[in-house]
Formats: structure tokens, C-alpha cells, sequence
């Protein structure tokens, strides 16, 4: 029986995207990088375990923040109907194929006021965390959703704080919107192919 890969490109393209949007405000890289250096030291001069990563407030609001605007899976999933159903006042007779897609319901105006905005801040809001909780699905919902969601959550979590805490990086020079673009092949990738950054290591190397 062949290897058996999942995750690894829908993971890759996540991490591309949150440092694409964090590395064009340098101030959300700054308070970031406060929130790791202080769970560095917690944890003993390690990469902050998956449990800290867990609940480090600001980076977990990266993140969701990533996979609102940056949603992975951007196609429409198809689903059949299999009974005669009311969804928001319309009637679905039983064999109708229906579907939704994240990338419009991350767009929800009530629920992510200033949607197209990358915002992690908004995930800090408890007075608007029901409707964000209920509007965002980057994993989907129900018995169907991705059964991946801890691993990649905290392999997201790990790779950026190892990351933030290493290097002091900008985009490079040469990188356009139009390179980032998301690009759909199931797996949403940038358009270009590539995130060039220039990296400086904190540890005192290049």
C-alpha cells in the first residue's frame, strides 16, 4: 500500500498567507513577536509547546484572522439533498445538489465588519465573538468537517511562532498583489507560486 499525505500543501499555503498579510503591517509582527518572547521564556528557552501555543491570544487571532481572508479551500463543496428541506425560506426538493463556500461567508459584513481588512484584532472583540464563531468555517462544519483541524492548527501555531521568534523578515521587493492572489486549484494557492522574503536571523546570523 502507497504513503498515504494529507494537509501538507493545504498547511504550506496557510503559512504563506499569514506571513504575506503580517509582514506588510509591521506592527502586528511587533506585538506578535512581545506575545512569543514572553511564552519563550515560560517555556524554558523552547519553541513554545503546542498547549502554549494554544493559548497565546494574539497568535491564535492571527491565525483565525489568516484562514478568514486566506481560507484554504475556497471551492464549493457539493453536498445532495437527501429529503425535501426549508433553508432560509426557500424550499430544496430531496436530490438537489447544494453547496456553500467560505471565501463569501468569511466575507459576512455583520459578522467581520471591514471583511476584506486583515484585522487579527477582531478576535480579540468578545462582544462580537457569537457571530464570528458561527460565520467562520475554514474547516467546514457538521460530520463532513476536515478531521485534520487540530493537526493543522497546531502545526500552524509551532511553525509560525518558530518562525517570528528566529527572523526579522520583510517581503521582498519584487513580490506584487497580483503574485498573491489566490489561485484555485481545490487547494487555493498564490497565484505566482512563491512568497520571496528577505530574512534576517535573530540569533545574530543572516
Amino acid at each position: 500500500m502507497g504513503g498515504m499525505f494529507g494537509g501538507s500543501g493545504t498547511t504550506a499555503n496557510t503559512l504563506t498567507y499569514l506571513l504575506w498579510a503580517m509582514l506588510r503591517q509591521p506592527e502586528l509582527v511587533k506585538r506578535l513577536r512581545a506575545e512569543l518572547e514572553a511564552a519563550f521564556e515560560r517555556d524554558g528557552g523552547a519553541v513554545p509547546a503546542a498547549a502554549t501555543c494554544a493559548n497565546l491570544p494574539f497568535l491564535q487571532a492571527v491565525i483565525n484572522e489568516t484562514l478568514r481572508l486566506y481560507p484554504t479551500i475556497i471551492a464549493t463543496l457539493p453536498r445532495k439533498a437527501l429529503r425535501d428541506t426549508v433553508v432560509g425560506g426557500m424550499h430544496i426538493p430531496a436530490g438537489t445538489i447544494v453547496g456553500t463556500q467560505n471565501y463569501t461567508i468569511h466575507q459576512n459584513e455583520t459578522a467581520f465588519p471591514d471583511a476584506t481588512s486583515f484585522l487579527p484584532e477582531r478576535w480579540l472583540d468578545v462582544k462580537n465573538e457569537e457571530a464570528m464563531k458561527e460565520a467562520f468555517v475554514p474547516f467546514s462544519i457538521g460530520a463532513r468537517a476536515c478531521i485534520g483541524i487540530n493537526l493543522a492548527k497546531m502545526e500552524i501555531s509551532k511553525t509560525a511562532s518558530a518562525f517570528f521568534l528566529r527572523f526579522d523578515a520583510e517581503v521582498d521587493g519584487s513580490m506584487t498583489p497580483k503574485q498573491m492572489e489566490m489561485y484555485d486549484v481545490f487547494s487555493a494557492s498564490p497565484r505566482g507560486a512563491r512568497l520571496l522574503l528577505n530574512l534576517r536571523d535573530l540569533g545574530g546570523g543572516e
